[in-house]
């Protein structure tokens, strides 16, 4: 957690938010090569669930150098940050925003240490779902609960307990999952999923506004 919080004030992007960050490509490519190398140094590997994940850490953040590289504003910046801390494939480490670094517009919703629970504040869409894992290797979301005004919600057919989801937004859910799995901080793919149904009906500044 330490490490991600230095991280994070390395590059000063300031308001006004459609604003450029106040760095160049060259030092977005300085502070990358610097976590990275940092990382391998310092970071304590795990073996077996690098094996279990087929993981190789260094191969995963060397994927996002060129998007982290081109992150010209503050969102962009941080989204590009998430990927690459999230890359190590850690569930206890986290970015933290810092004085004098990045800002984003909008930071409601719950935050990555802050679980949906019933009573929450946190604007919640009026349905719930869980990960069916039968089948390893083709799990799947259902909906797990439903308020029950539902009907109030929705147009067409109301959805009901133990339907499967298959989009989300307009997006066929296996793309949802492949686009969305770079912003889940998780240590296993099981948990991976419990996340993603967790996560898909909450609102929460820790993914891109386009999901």
């Amino acid at each position: 957690m330490i490490r991600a919080t230095v991280f994070l004030a390395f590059l000063s992007c300031t308001l006004p938010l459609e604003a450029r960050c106040q760095s160049t490509a060259e030092d977005r490519a300085a502070l990358f090569d610097y976590i990275l190398s940092k990382t391998m140094e310092r970071e304590a590997f795990s073996p077996a669930k690098n094996h279990a994940l087929g993981l190789d850490v260094e191969e995963a953040m060397l994927r996002y150098r060129d998007e982290f590289i081109a992150a010209d504003t503050p969102q962009k910046l941080y989204y590009a940050l998430a990927r690459l801390s999230n890359a190590r494939k850690d569930r206890h480490l986290s970015l933290t925003f810092v004085d004098g670094g990045i800002k984003l517009s909008d930071t409601s919703g719950a935050d990555q240490g802050n679980y949906p629970v019933p009573g929450s504040p946190i604007p919640h869409a009026p349905i719930r779902f869980a990960t069916d894992y039968g089948t390893a290797g083709q799990y799947f979301v259902f909906v797990s609960d439903v308020a029950q005004d539902i009907a109030r919600h929705t147009t067409g057919a109301a959805p009901e307990v133990g339907d499967r989801l298959i989009a989300v937004n307009g997006r066929l859910f296996a793309d949802y999952v492949e686009q969305i799995e770079p912003y889940h901080r998780y240590s296993s793919v099981n948990g991976l999923w419990w996340q993603i149904a967790m996560w898909i009906p909450q609102k929460t500044f820790l993914f891109p506004p386009h999901f």
